[in-house]
């Protein structure tokens, strides 16, 4: 992750690919909404990978069910089956038992990641539109641990 171009979007314009990001490796969106329209993102979008992060809040281990159901419902459909990578941000939950029972999994599922708990960092960084790793050299860490994770290697 040598080179990283942000583009913030508050506003929610409707980003149509028609070939537009074709010279980046990977894009990576942060779609604060409800699922239905972060599929219609996804769908727009076309990712190879798509990262799911749950953290510690009830909420965040709910749904993750449902985001997975529904991504696998479209897999076939839309350039699928896409890369589908659950994030811990700052959580260690035991994905195995919580996902394990489900028949409907994306195809490309993986599990194993994390990231640490830095929530109000994160949050500074969006405030501020920076980088989390351009507002403090401590954090430059989080640049290799998400170019893992945005990684298409297994």
């Amino acid at each position: 992750m040598n080179d990283v171009d942000v583009l913030w979007n508050p506003e929610r314009v409707s980003l149509s690919t028609n070939g537009a990001y074709a010279e980046y490796d990977n894009i990576v969106v942060d779609i604060d909404t409800q699922i239905q329209n972060a599929l219609q993102v996804i769908t727009e979008l076309s990712p190879d990978v798509i990262l799911i992060p749950i953290d510690d809040q009830y909420l965040s281990i709910s749904h993750v069910k449902d985001t997975l159901t529904l991504i696998q419902s479209m897999e076939g459909i839309v350039c699928y089956p896409a890369i589908v990578k659950i994030v811990q941000m700052g959580a260690d939950h035991d994905l195995e038992s919580i996902i394990g029972s489900m028949t409907n999994l994306p195809v490309n599922l993986y599990i194993g990641y994390g990231l640490p708990y830095l929530r109000k960092e994160f949050n500074e960084s969006l405030r501020k539109c920076e980088l989390i790793w351009d507002l403090n050299e401590e954090y430059y860490s989080i640049r290799k641990l998400i170019d893992e994770v945005i990684s298409h290697e297994q």
